[in-house]
């Protein structure tokens, strides 16, 4: 079984009163009606285009709980060999290196800040994403960790940003990295952690602990090459993903698609606020329907 829970609301809604009245063609300036507009019909739709695209249109922190990793069952299978299952099988697949992927719920992910689960002893533990290189003009938020190009690892310590659910861009250029303590760069602070590992390799195998594939749709995360997931109690919930999706905190990159087919639900919401009425209506063949599908999130690479 898996869930998903927004931890951290928008800090906006993806189009403004304005651009919605002007669309549905509303010219009252009744403050009642403007106030259910902006604070329940507008979110309500956004809700409903973000649940049927699988896409987060503004920044969200999410967390997705699984009731366990993907994990080997001992048994026969194909060849005699093991086979692989997970709680929620619709997140892993039983194929070569993949057969320890979760997908994350909602694209386009920002960050992924941490894994927690429940150890087999009752325990919680962290996992934290392996760090790559640092990347210019990116979003980060507290915790994230890189590696600066002196291979030394560095992390987030403080962001300059506010009303941004933490998420603060990175720099046009790197910057100086202090070998020792904290550098400057953009609206983020970094703190040195550690040094270059010997093998000198970026991103380090010895750093963090899963991968995160950013462009995959749906978003992956894999362990480490080589290794597995831990184990953890039978207990529900006992595994949750903490990470960050969106277009930003205006969702100023976000398909002009899913906003006009919010623009649309919305104004169908203040035109016909009753389940019955007198009036002949008729649906507009492809409408919404079609902007929503066109950009629903598909996975081609589907699991078992």
């Amino acid at each position: 079984m898996s869930t998903l829970a927004i931890i951290t609301p928008p800090i906006a809604e993806p189009v403004s009163l304005a651009t919605v009245k002007l669309h549905a063609r509303i010219s009252s300036g009744d403050i009642s009606q403007d106030a259910l507009i902006s604070g329940t019909y507008i979110p309500a739709a956004r809700e409903g285009v973000e649940s049927d695209s699988g896409r987060s249109l503004v920044n969200k922190l999410y967390r997705q709980s699984h009731d366990s990793f993907p994990h080997l069952h001992e048994g026969s299978g194909w060849a005699g060999s093991g086979i692989y299952y997970s709680a929620a099988p619709r997140y892993s697949r039983d194929h070569h290196l993949e057969h320890h992927q979760i997908k994350l719920l909602r694209s386009p992910v920002v960050n992924v800040a941490y894994i927690s689960y429940i150890g087999t002893d009752g325990n919680t533990y962290t996992l934290n994403p392996t760090p790559f290189p640092w990347q210019a003009n990116k979003a980060y938020v507290i915790g994230n960790q890189v590696v600066d190009s002196n291979g030394n690892l560095q992390q987030v310590t403080a962001v300059s940003e506010a009303g941004n659910i933490g998420v603060s861009v990175s720099g046009s250029t790197a910057p100086a990295w202090n070998l020792s303590g904290t550098t400057v760069d953009n609206q983020l602070t970094w703190t040195y952690q550690s040094a270059a590992p010997a093998s000198n390799v970026l991103p380090s195998p010895q750093l963090g602990d899963f991968i995160v594939s950013m462009d995959a749709e749906p978003p992956r995360l894999t362990p480490l090459y080589g290794q597995v997931w831990p184990a953890t109690l039978r207990v529900p919930d006992a595994v949750q993903i903490y990470f960050t999706a969106g277009y930003g905190s205006d969702a100023a990159t976000a398909p002009a698609q899913l906003k006009v087919a919010l623009m649309a639900i919305v104004a169908d919401m203040y035109e016909n606020r009753e389940t019955l009425t007198d009036v002949n209506l008729y649906v507009i063949p492809n409408h919404i329907e079609r902007l929503i599908a066109l950009n629903r999130v598909r996975d081609y690479n589907p699991t078992r």
